[in-house]
């Protein structure tokens, strides 16, 4: 649900159209960020269901954003429509593990140092040639931002904006301006933060190892070029993939079958499933509380079986740093006002990385006090937990009707009774198809197995060509194979019959059924005629079929679907059909 939230602004085509298929259906919208920027993007996942649950856009901006005084009230108005299952409620029924968190404060170097002091110059100048409508506060932010991620990337940035003066009139003493500082990034050989880094992977691994986990880390980056960065800079020392965003997901595989570190853009910080990692390190802080909420969720998750360790780095003296700081502390107290916090984001800060984890080594658990403490937490709550079964049960069976709750039973059991009595089905058709076959042709003789549920082919020169089936483009012929059976393992699977494969679709298509015919019924009232229809509803692209019984009496009385369904319910005493199929 995370593109609806802008639906009710007037530019956003995309959650407009979305609305408009949906209509006016029941809606179900599922997200784990309801609120990413701010209060906002709550009112429009509201807004797409309802337009008229909420006050008015404007009221309720007016009312609600940075108004903390009126969180209570928002929170009990948006609780009629929003369910969240926090970890501490979840914990008495679940195995989910603790968070440990970590905030290291760092140090740039002196060259470091000097370089964001060129770019702090800058952005204070009254005249800026290469940012001429960007105000001062936003490139603070973009630039220092930039540094605070890396000298990569700050560096790929000030060569641009170098080529970029170039091709500027009067532009001489600001290039020569970008050109020192320019010297000045590339005259860094390794960040200070890199170096942190490489201490935290070591005490985070060798935690790890203590508590059962394994040596698996994540890293998550904003910058593309602070991945390329780190990725050279860990190769050597650790089995190394990088992912940033692509549909390729062999990265994500690899990772986490035999990789050490993952170093991912936030395109990685949503969907995937790495409960094999127990070690989630933030090199940049992002200004979003929830794109952190969902770095950690990748391995804070149900399966994990080990305590997760969370790290972010931050550097106190750069603008940029603390002010993403100071946004992620506001957005927290709105998601605690409104839904409650399902855990922290950020933990303690130190300046001492050694120190710092020689006290969280007292606070990741063994996996086996984990399991033990989870089966302790199982018994203590063991009649809360049945209370709250009966009571989900009793919810579920008092909503429905009587007659559709005994219709409730998808479950295993159900699906593989069921499934039986389609193959079963399958199997006497496709029985027929081949005795039917053996009557009609010479050319192959097929013994049917009804011990095995097998069907092999006997006695031909060449395997004969069974029927055509349309390719999507064209028909083509389809060669029967030297063997058929029905189990799940039949090998080749070319000759498994199923009711998807190109041999299980070929018979269902042979069934075909007179066009006319005359069926006896001695308890129908009067003779009549029924005739099925086909409707197909057409709206753009989107097409739909509806098979409609439609009937008249030889006194003229019209007959509904149901009418005609029911007379096909009575007993039939016999039947005639003409010649023509279809």
């Amino acid at each position: 649900a995370n593109a609806l939230s802008p639906v009710y602004q007037e530019d956003n085509k995309q959650a407009k159209a979305l609305k408009r298929i949906a209509g006016d259906s029941f809606k179900l919208l599922l997200t784990g960020t309801p609120i990413e920027k701010n209060i906002m993007d709550l009112y429009g996942l509201i807004w797409f269901i309802d337009e008229t649950l909420l006050p008015g856009e404007k009221e309720f901006l007016a009312r609600y954003l940075r108004r903390p005084e009126n969180y209570p009230e928002l929170s009990e108005q948006v609780s009629r429509y929003c369910f969240r299952t926090l970890r501490s409620q979840a914990k008495h029924y679940a195995k989910v593990t603790e968070r440990v968190l970590l905030t290291v404060e760092y140090t740039p170097g002196k060259a470091e140092r000097q370089l964001y002091e060129l770019l702090y110059a800058y952005i204070n100048q009254p005249e800026k040639k290469a940012f001429p409508e960007m105000n001062q506060y936003d490139l603070a932010l973009r630039l220092l931002g930039l540094l605070g991620s890396s000298t990569a990337a700050i560096l790929q940035t000030i060569q641009g904006i170098v080529k970029r003066l170039r091709g500027l009139e009067n532009a001489a003493e600001e290039l020569s301006q970008w050109q020192e500082i320019q010297t000045a990034a590339e005259s860094i050989p390794q960040d200070a933060k890199a170096g942190e880094l490489l201490t935290v992977l070591k005490q985070g691994f060798s935690l790890m190892k203590k508590t059962g986990a394994k040596q698996k880390a994540v890293i998550f980056t904003e910058s593309v070029e602070t991945q390329k960065m780190l990725q050279n800079l860990l190769s050597g020392r650790y089995r190394t993939l990088a992912y940033n965003g692509s549909a390729d997901y062999s990265v994500i595989r690899q990772f986490k079958e035999d990789g050490e570190v993952l170093i991912s853009t936030d395109n990685g910080a949503k969907g995937f499933n790495l409960e094999e990692a127990a070690f989630i390190i933030h090199y940049d802080l992002p200004y979003n509380t929830l794109k952190l909420e969902q770095r950690i969720d990748r391995c804070h998750r149900l399966g994990q079986e080990n305590d997760v360790l969370s790290v972010a780095f931050i550097d106190k003296n750069n603008f940029a740093d603390v002010r993403k700081l100071e946004l992620v502390n506001k957005r927290m107290l709105v998601t605690d006002g409104v839904f409650g916090i399902t855990d922290d984001v950020l933990g303690g800060f130190t300046d001492d990385v050694k120190a710092a984890f020689s006290v969280i080594a007292q606070r990741l658990r063994p996996r086996a006090q984990i399991e033990q403490a989870y089966r302790q937490t199982l018994s203590t709550h063991e009649d809360d937990n049945r209370q709250t079964v009966s009571a989900a049960e009793d919810i579920l069976f008092t909503t429905f009707t009587k007659e559709l709750a005994e219709k409730v039973k998808i479950n295993p059991k159900y699906v593989n009774r069921r499934g039986q009595e389609l193959n079963n089905d399958l199997w006497e058709i496709t029985k027929w198809f081949f005795t039917r076959y053996n009557e009609k042709n010479d050319d192959c003789r097929f013994v049917i197995d009804e011990s095995s549920r097998t069907i092999t082919a006997t006695e031909y020169r060449e395997l004969p060509v069974l029927f055509y089936y349309w390719t999507g483009s064209r028909n083509r012929p389809y060669r029967s194979q030297k063997m058929y059976g029905m189990a799940k393992d039949f090998k080749p699977k070319a000759g498994q019959i199923t009711l998807s494969s190109i041999i299980g679709r070929g018979i269902l298509h042979e069934l075909e059924c007179a066009n006319e015919g005359v069926l006896t019924i001695p308890t129908v009232q009067e003779p009549c005629q029924i005739a099925l229809y086909t409707v197909t509803l057409v709206s753009g692209s989107s097409r739909t079929e509806h098979a409609v019984l439609c009937g008249l009496t030889d006194s003229g009385k019209a007959l509904d679907d149901a009418a005609c369904r029911s007379i096909f319910d009575l007993p039939v005493e016999s039947y005639t059909e003409d010649e023509r199929r279809s």
